[in-house]
């Protein structure tokens, strides 16, 4: 089986994790736009979404990726309860965090993670 010779990732596994990267900075690239010109604000040269909107959309389509992730991780092994268990975890536990110094947005309770 060919492998990524840096990584000794599987091609499928190495291309699932560019492009879960290529996702977040999509998402913190539409943060930005917000914070620079608003959330109801769109593309004046290109009318589309609005920068909320977009948001909205690059978290669907991060979304998308971790599931893309998760299949390709090992697809022999039905169901990856072990991946999920971990990001939701970590979900919960960035919630508590979070809190302690958050100053401005209000942080939802922790059961608000939990599917």
């Amino acid at each position: 089986m060919k492998v990524h010779e840096q990584s000794q990732m599987t091609p499928a596994k190495a291309e699932a994790v560019h492009h879960l990267a290529e996702e977040a900075a999509e998402i913190a690239q539409a943060c930005m736009k917000a914070l620079r010109h608003g959330f109801d604000s769109t593309n004046p040269d290109d009318p589309g979404p609005t920068n909320l909107e977009a948001i909205a959309d690059e978290v669907g389509d991060l979304l998308a990726a971790v599931d893309i992730l998760e299949y390709n991780i090992d697809k022999r092994r039905p169901g990856m309860d072990w991946f999920r268990a971990r990001v939701l975890a970590a979900r919960v536990t960035k919630l508590r965090k979070v809190a302690d110094y958050m100053h401005q947005a209000d942080v939802p309770p922790t059961k608000w993670a939990i599917p």
